[in-house]
């Protein structure tokens, strides 16, 4: 099954649970009978709901292929049901036209579509990870691909299996092994002719067959940096001329952060106030940061080091920082320290979505030559958050700079509003949860 198809399925499946929870919920609090002037008006005012809960679930991670499994599930829908419910109190409170005042109707509602919700995710996640459903996989590198293989195995409901890595192209592979998949590595491909005979014998026996870097994208969310070569690269990040698409982009920013803005000013008047008494001065700081086409601007931020704390030089903070004060802790997990680079996004140096900037001493000291892959990511706009911050750990190593230049050379090379969205969905989550660093 295909993944946009399995996402559909997961996806339907919870909406028929929910309506499903709701005809059950009627039959619980009217004496197990249904009352179906009461059906009527619960399925009209929910169906408004619903797309809301459908979002909750998406942020709390409950439709992707790579994260979704049985262990952990039960937390999650507890998480995603609590907040739904908040949100339902909420609508029907300043919606009473629906004439709903949902009490004991929604307590049952909420326990019975949770108890659906997860015996039903259950059996749709084993019956996706049963092995007929499995697509068996060959990839022809030189390189080591291990770490897809322990890739595929971790997110099972991907549905692939990869059988052999292969150092040369040989069509006796396909004869002596059950392949569904074969992913050829550009890199080693040594005649045309050689090429041509494989992908003919692949026609033949009704075998799928993709380029490696495109595979690797498409399982992991990120570009791999030994599967692509330059051409490739460049090839893919020529969308950056579409400028249609950056006009729509750079609307949606200015919109969006006039919309933020307004929400943002009362919590940078509040956590300006208590950083002003429990830190003292200064309450802001501002740094120089490397944006679109390696232009240097200098960004703001609320302070959450110690003062001089850059005294001995610029480097990474680390989880247990001991130059991070107590409340830059809390504005760090919830991301409030970055609330004033909103005047750089009205000013058009940076937008809500896009690979972070980095400082100019850090990129010229330690990260230029990581890779001859690292300016790709100043292609577009530096944003707020992006989807390395979503994907990602805090990175603190240039080991954790070239996994995040992964998932930047992925946005880069794939952004779109739609991709905007979701990133800017799963910050809302790490902004709740108080899970960033």
């Amino acid at each position: 099954m295909k993944k946009n198809l399995k996402l559909f399925f997961i996806l339907f499946a919870d909406l028929v649970i929910l309506y499903l929870s709701i005809i059950i919920t009627t039959f619980l609090v009217n004496d197990f009978q249904l009352d179906y002037p009461f059906l009527e008006k619960h399925l009209y005012a929910f169906t408004f709901l619903f797309p809301l809960w459908l979002i909750v679930f998406y942020i709390q991670g409950l439709y992707s292929l790579r994260f979704l499994k049985i262990k952990g599930l039960a937390v999650s829908l507890l998480q995603g049901v609590n907040i739904n419910t908040i949100i339902s109190f909420i609508f029907f409170y300043f919606f009473k036209s629906f004439g709903i005042s949902p009490k004991i109707n929604m307590i049952v509602f909420t326990l019975t579509a949770l108890v659906l919700l997860y015996l039903g995710r259950r059996f749709i996640i084993k019956s996706l990870t049963n092995n007929s459903f499995f697509k068996d996989v060959i990839i022809i590198t030189k390189s080591n691909f291990e770490e897809l293989r322990q890739e595929l195995k971790k997110t099972p409901l991907v549905g692939l299996n990869l059988v052999k890595i292969s150092e040369q192209l040989d069509i006796n592979i396909l004869d002596n092994t059950k392949v569904d998949i074969t992913v050829i590595d550009n890199n080693v491909v040594e005649s045309n002719d050689n090429l041509k005979k494989y992908l003919d014998l692949c026609v033949k026996k009704n075998i799928a067959f993709y380029d490696l870097a495109s595979f690797y994208e498409e399982v992991t969310g990120k570009i791999s940096l030994n599967a692509m070569n330059s051409y490739w690269l460049l090839e893919k990040l020529g969308k950056e001329l579409e400028v249609q698409r950056d006009f729509i982009k750079r609307v949606f920013d200015i919109l969006g952060g006039l919309c933020v803005t307004m929400i943002a000013l009362p919590l940078l008047f509040i956590f300006g106030a208590l950083q002003l008494i429990l830190e003292g001065r200064p309450i802001f700081y501002s740094q120089e940061r490397v944006g679109k086409k390696g232009k240097i601007f200098t960004i703001f931020k609320l302070r959450t080091m110690v003062v001089n704390a850059e005294s001995n030089g610029a480097k990474w903070a680390t989880p247990e920082d001991s130059r991070i004060t107590k409340l830059g802790k809390f504005l760090r997990a919830t991301r409030i320290d970055e609330l004033p680079q909103l005047y750089n996004i009205l000013k058009g140096e940076m937008s809500l979505v896009g690979p972070r900037p980095e400082r100019p001493e850090i990129i010229k000291s330690r990260l230029k030559n990581l890779s001859p892959y690292y300016d790709f990511r100043h292609l577009v706009l530096p944003g707020v958050t992006g989807w390395a911050q979503v994907n990602y750990r805090y990175g603190f190593s240039e080991e954790d700079t070239l996994k995040k230049l992964q998932y930047d050379l992925y946005y880069v090379k794939n952004r779109s509003l739609w991709l905007d969205l979701r990133i800017i969905l799963k910050t809302i989550y790490t902004v709740i949860t108080a899970s960033g660093q």
